[in-house]
């Protein structure tokens, strides 16, 4: 009982750190595309 229950904890925390990551990693993502279009629109000559 007591190694299906440190088992499950974990996966549960295994889990949690691999949706994390994932979520990390979206948000880098978000960041370098912002970072890229702030970029580009300050380089275009604005009229």
């Amino acid at each position: 009982y007591w190694f299906i229950s440190n088992s499950l904890i974990m996966i549960t925390a295994i889990g949690i750190s691999l949706i994390l990551q994932k979520k990390i990693l979206i948000y880098t993502i978000i960041g370098i595309f912002i970072s890229y279009a702030t970029i580009i629109f300050a380089r275009e000559p604005k009229e």
